[in-house]
């Protein structure tokens, strides 16, 4: 990504609304929390994965974007730091990665792992350490979700990323 051409915009377009789209309609509700588990984490992955680490823009921009639109405001700046470190990890680590390693799964569940505890700190200091524990399942489910496609995309990245050249 030397320099920022219209077709690695377009793509940054296209994984920013990915992520907004797995997020915001690919989700299951959590009642005891209020919030929902989704598949955005995938669109994640697959921004740093094909961006490298520019990718971090547009999976946080989708992020942050699909908790506004979805009426959780709060915690749309969290969720724009959280997946923003996530895909800029993901690309930074990965981006010359040719297929599924035990470097890839390693990073892919750190950067889970990061996630979930992004969320509880978050819960813990704004609604109380209860509700961070009480989030905690539901994160590890999503993480674990993103993680196992975060794998098979770690497969399908290199093409991708050919395309961008």
């Amino acid at each position: 990504m030397k320099d920022m051409n219209a077709k690695t915009m377009a793509y940054g377009g296209l994984l920013a609304a990915l992520s907004l789209l797995l997020t915001m309609y690919v989700h299951v509700p959590m009642p005891m929390t209020q919030g929902y588990v989704h598949l955005g984490d995938a669109a994640v992955v697959l921004s740093g994965l094909v961006m490298g680490p520019w990718g971090a823009i547009p999976a946080a921009l989708g992020s942050a974007l699909a908790d506004l639109l979805s009426g959780f405001g709060l915690y749309a700046i969290p969720t724009f730091i959280i997946k923003g470190v996530m895909a800029l990890a993901v690309g930074a680590f990965l981006k010359d990665e040719t297929g599924l390693s035990l470097k890839c799964v390693l990073v892919l569940i750190l950067c889970e792992l990061w996630m979930v505890l992004g969320y509880f700190v978050f819960e813990g200091f704004v609604y109380g350490w209860a509700t961070g524990v009480a989030d905690l399942l539901g994160n590890a489910v999503q993480g674990g979700a993103g993680a196992v496609l975060g794998a098979v995309l770690c497969q399908v990245a290199p093409r991708l990323r050919k395309s961008l050249k």
